[in-house]
């Protein structure tokens, strides 16, 4: 077994923990996606960084599921998907009830998916209606830009540092977070 073999063996569980937080793990591309960026992380990974390899693999396999979703998104039209938030695309139950239907599986999962997105993209548009000034400038810009201005371009824009909009749009996040979460426990 080659080094690389016996990290990932060891750590495979970091793919499979960023999977269901993400509710992919019934996907079998994502799947894919994220024991690749496992490997690559195993392959690229310098132990002379002063970083943790399970710190490097995370961040690995959540850009690359983050690339994932939002490809997703633009295939299908739908901003709303590419969310960094919890990726509430089904829930666990309604997964496992269908996981073993042949035909149906793919008309029911899309329902549950298309209605998770349209309630994120509610949650995300009420969220920011509660801020005011700089930060639902900030939160605009990024709702505006399709989930993806870097938080440089959107401080350089708002006239603020970057540092503050990082801390500005994790409470927003946190905010919508629990408006997901909410919704999630009336289902």
């Amino acid at each position: 077994m080659t080094d690389i073999e016996r990290r990932i063996e060891e750590n495979s569980g970091l793919a499979w923990q960023w999977l269901h937080r993400y509710k992919l793990a019934y996907s079998h591309e994502a799947q894919s996606i994220a024991f690749e960026a496992l490997w690559r992380a195993c392959a690229a990974y310098d132990e002379e960084s002063g970083v943790r390899f399970s710190t490097f693999a995370v961040t690995c396999i959540q850009r690359s599921l983050w690339a994932h979703l939002t490809s997703i998104t633009r295939k299908s039209n739908v901003a709303e998907h590419a969310v960094s938030l919890d990726r509430a695309k089904y829930d666990d139950s309604e997964v496992t009830a269908l996981d073993d239907v042949d035909a149906g599986i793919d008309l029911e999962s899309d329902t549950i998916q298309k209605e998770s997105i349209r309630y994120i993209w509610q949650a995300l548009k009420e969220e920011a209606e509660k801020y005011t000034g700089k930060k639902r400038q900030m939160i605009d810009i990024w709702l505006n830009s399709n989930l993806e201005a870097s938080f440089i371009d959107i401080g350089l824009a708002v006239g603020v540092s970057t540092s503050y909009v990082n801390q500005s749009m994790a409470e927003y996040k946190n905010n919508v977070k629990g408006a997901i979460r909410r919704w999630r426990q009336t289902y």
